[in-house]
């Protein structure tokens, strides 16, 4: 888990935040989001671009300022647990 947190946040669209300058981001990874008042939301890379990282936030962006929220990498993709009953099967 890093400590490097990104505060290079160019836009804030819906659930969409859009950052420059990250380093090495990887699809799908999962990101932590801090406003200025301390809350923490999740959110998932859904674009790792040259020019720009997507976030898709998981909660919500009211109250995301530009110049206050910090983004920080967990270096770790979703993961779920699932039974050997659902081996094989289709949905």
């Amino acid at each position: 888990m890093s400590d490097v947190y990104y505060k290079d946040i160019k836009k804030i669209t819906n659930i969409l935040l859009f950052l420059e300058n990250v380093k090495n981001p990887a699809y799908n990874e999962l990101v932590e989001v801090e406003l200025e008042d301390g809350r923490i939301v999740s959110g998932q890379v859904l674009d790792a671009g040259e020019k720009f990282t997507v976030i898709q936030s998981f909660g919500e962006t009211t109250g995301m300022n530009i110049g206050t929220t910090k983004v920080r990498l967990t270096g770790e993709t979703a993961k779920f647990t699932v039974s050997e009953d659902i081996l094989g099967r289709i949905f």
